[in-house]
């Protein structure tokens, strides 16, 4: 199946991570095949990119934090062993742990009041003593 580099670049356009993340394809050449949030006119090399998608350049399998344009990203890197192309998929870090964030939030506001119960019952039995 052949498909333009445009119809490619839209379906790819189309994937989500998240509320807020993307994907970004590069070839094994290091030419950006599509970048959502930079949208690729012309044929483009991660160097001319320059910045933080530098950092992509011979990066392996796996996932770690990446800083793009002053936010931080949870990346995660897959390179197909047929075609050499990676395939990046980046979500914001604050969407990765903003529900953690506010579970804890949660949790620590509970026990505060469960202590604060606690004393409260405690000197009012001990004062009736």
């Amino acid at each position: 199946m052949d498909t333009s580099l445009a119809g490619f670049a839209n379906a790819v356009g189309q994937v989500h991570f998240g509320q807020t993340g993307y994907l970004i394809v590069i070839g094994r050449d290091g030419t950006v095949l599509t970048n959502p949030r930079q949208p690729v006119d012309d044929v483009e090399i991660v160097q001319q990119l320059g910045g933080d998608y530098v950092s992509f350049e011979g990066a392996q399998n796996g996932d770690r934090p990446v800083m793009i344009n002053g936010v931080c990203y949870d990346s995660v890197i897959y390179t197909s062993p047929e075609l050499g192309w990676k395939y990046i998929g980046l979500t914001p870090y604050a969407e990765v742990t903003g529900p953690s964030n506010k579970l804890s939030a949660l949790l620590l506001g509970s026990g505060l009041i469960a202590i604060l119960a606690t004393l409260f019952t405690t000197s009012t039995i001990f004062c009736r003593s």
